[in-house]
């Protein structure tokens, strides 16, 4: 996959190196998320199918320029094959195993989408969480018990668990962009300029304006502080971005408070707001995923990889189900919505600053990790 791909592209050159890369590859992304709202929000107002089908257009865009160029990345990112006859066959089982779990969850769409199989939107989303959970802690368990790890490998793999949790903590913050955050931006939000009305969506691509600005900004500060000795380790990294995760729902609690007196906030709020998300963003998710390529045993780098993404997807889910309790447009959900940002203030900071005490036992587990 394309993470552990960058990953190898900075293998023995040193953290700082990888950590800056993957905070240009950030950067990469984050200019199509930057133009994808603006196209997309201006044909949505026109016809809504319009909207969804030009995001379809544009995967097939990239689908097709990653083809064409891909003859670049030639050996970065492979499969390391089997060392014996044993282990060929474990991977085979493997193999078999995800495969039929394949089938079973495509067999189980298929239903549902004839009709068989009723969907229940809220009881789905409160399951999957657990599910989530499971499924992830469940394979690094396994992993770490029957991966045929030795005990350094076998730390790393529990410091990966250890960031699971708080990486589902921040997107569950983070993921509030398109949620409440957006339904803020069109609701309560005053949106006019020179008698225009700017599209709600157009919001959506302020956090990728500023990744674009400050991502080089980020990595070359990794380098310049590491060439001085001074580069703080990965776990504090995370800590820092999550706490600035909390001072931007902060901004959030004032701009609501606005919403709740009955008059429209600036733009502004949000916009501060979306600021100090990026730079938590910029010092957790590029960190991240260089931190997973690094710990993560040889073998099982692309499985680890989907651990950090499972990660993203508990955070999404969580970030459905708070925007659910808090996104409702009458007026006993708006005076809520102080209370709420502020809970999520607390959660954001708390598990920051819970991360900053636990950082050295950390350290111990990821060994020569830094």
């Amino acid at each position: 996959n394309i993470s552990a791909i960058v990953g190898d592209l900075y293998e023995g050159k040193g953290s700082s190196k990888r950590d800056a890369g993957f905070s240009l590859f950030y950067m990469g992304i984050n200019i199509g998320a930057l133009i994808a709202p603006l196209i997309t929000g201006l044909l949505a107002k026109t016809d809504w199918h319009l909207g969804f089908g030009v995001a379809g257009f544009g995967m097939l865009l990239g689908l097709i320029q990653y083809r064409l160029s891909s003859h670049y990345l030639d050996g970065y990112g492979d499969f390391e094959p089997p060392k014996d006859e044993k282990e060929a066959q474990e991977l085979k089982s493997v193999g078999f195993k995800a495969k039929v779990i394949f089938g079973f969850c495509i067999g189980l769409l298929v239903l549902a989408f004839a009709g068989v199989i009723p969907i229940d939107a809220p009881t789905i989303a409160g399951a999957s969480g657990i599910i989530i959970a499971f499924v992830g802690f469940g394979y690094l368990a396994y992993v770490a018990l029957f991966g045929g790890l030795d005990e350094t490998e076998k730390k790393k793999v529990v410091a990966i668990g250890i960031i699971f949790v708080f990486a589902a903590v921040f997107w569950s913050g983070f993921e509030q962009a398109g949620s409440t955050l957006n339904l803020f931006a069109e609701r309560f939000t005053d949106r006019s300029i020179l008698g225009w009305e700017m599209p709600a969506a157009f919001f959506q691509s302020i956090n990728s304006i500023f990744i674009i600005v400050f991502a080089p900004v980020f990595g070359a500060m990794w380098v310049w502080l590491a060439k001085r000795n001074l580069d703080p380790r990965s776990p504090i990294k995370f800590a820092v971005g999550l706490l600035l995760l909390g001072v931007g729902f902060l901004v959030m609690y004032f701009a609501t408070k606005i919403a709740a007196s009955g008059n429209l906030a600036a733009p502004t709020w949000l916009i501060f707001t979306y600021m100090f998300h990026t730079f938590g963003e910029l010092s957790l998710s590029p960190v991240g995923l260089s931190l997973i390529t690094k710990l993560a045993p040889k073998k099982f780098s692309g499985q680890m990889m989907g651990i950090w993404f499972l990660a993203t997807s508990l955070g999404n889910l969580l970030a459905g189900l708070i925007a659910g309790g808090a996104s409702g447009g009458n007026a006993e959900a708006l005076a809520d919505m102080p209370h709420q940002y502020m809970i999520i203030v607390a959660t954001t900071m708390g598990a920051g600053v819970l991360l900053l005490l636990i950082a050295k036992p950390m350290k111990k587990l990821m060994g020569d990790v830094h």
